[in-house]
């Protein structure tokens, strides 16, 4: 392994290793359980995510695994990435995420990430494009609404580290609360390029995602995500992927998890695999 690779595993590891000091769990209630008597109520979920702090053993202590939760919160997100395995191609990366909430109904994201990208004849190391986010949500009872939109910016500091595009990509989700422990979310997000180099292919994509949930009071959640790809701009070929998570509160305000996912079936190769970690630090 060569000392790129190296010291971007070690910056992960390092790093997580810092982060898991243990205090007391908090609670999760992503979305109210109550219907007003309006048809539709477009009222703001608060910087909880339910207007009130939940306690632990209300929900199992668990914060920012559900999209409905709009929390202030720093995670530290290392993945390895197996593009091509018959050819030996791969990318680490190691990203830096921070949300703001903006008074419970608004939120914005930045992520920058640092990567590794390993091939037989090329190896590179740097920075990633930048990634912005904002989103508005509303809460209908059982129901939150979500709409997004993401820009990227091509700061990639060498062409395998980033795709070269300037980006505008609009999200929407729906996530249903079946209690303050189970949730469903539908997740549809397209990628556009609008600008950047010539020489590199234009970006015009589908990703759709169903997450599926589950929490317990002893502070672990368990998450399904099956996801298909599309690339419009090259014939409509799909790749469709399932991914799976595991995490745990480890105190009141952190959270770690692992999480994994494999190409199934599809004309494109997206990506072989992939392997990941996180910790999330919650600042209410």
């Amino acid at each position: 392994m060569n000392q790129e690779h190296s010291l971007l595993l070690t910056i992960a590891l390092v790093s997580t290793g810092l982060c898991l000091s243990p205090s007391a769990a908090d609670g999760l209630d992503g979305v109210t359980s109550k219907r007003s008597n309006a048809k539709l109520t477009l009222e703001p979920a608060s910087e909880y995510g339910t207007g009130d702090k939940p306690e632990m053993g209300e929900a199992g202590g668990v914060r920012g695994v559900n999209p409905a939760d709009n929390l202030t919160k720093f995670e530290l997100l290392p993945k390895f990435s197996m593009i091509d395995g018959d050819n030996d191609v791969s990318l680490s990366t190691l990203t830096l995420k921070y949300d703001r909430a903006i008074q419970g109904q608004y939120s914005l994201n930045i992520e920058l990430p640092v990567a590794y990208f390993d091939s037989p004849g090329r190896h590179d190391f740097g920075v990633s494009d930048l990634n912005v986010r904002g989103r508005v949500q509303f809460r209908d009872g059982q129901w939150t609404y979500i709409v997004g939109l993401e820009a990227v910016f091509p700061i990639a500091s060498e062409n395998p580290l980033g795709s070269g595009k300037y980006q505008l990509n609009p999200t929407v989700v729906a996530v249903h609360a079946f209690s303050a422990q189970t949730f469903a979310a539908g997740i549809a997000k397209h990628l556009f390029s609008v600008a950047g180099d010539e020489d590199r292919d234009d970006i015009v994509q589908g990703q759709y995602r169903v997450l599926a949930a589950h929490t317990t009071q002893s502070g672990w959640w368990f998450l399904a995500d099956p996801q298909l790809w599309v690339d419009y701009h090259n014939g409509g070929r799909v790749q469709f992927s399932c991914d799976g998570e595991i995490g745990k509160m480890v105190g009141k305000t952190t959270g770690v998890w692992i999480h994994g996912g494999s190409r199934i079936a599809g004309d494109w190769h997206k990506e072989d695999w992939n392997i990941s970690a996180g910790v999330r630090f919650i600042f209410f």
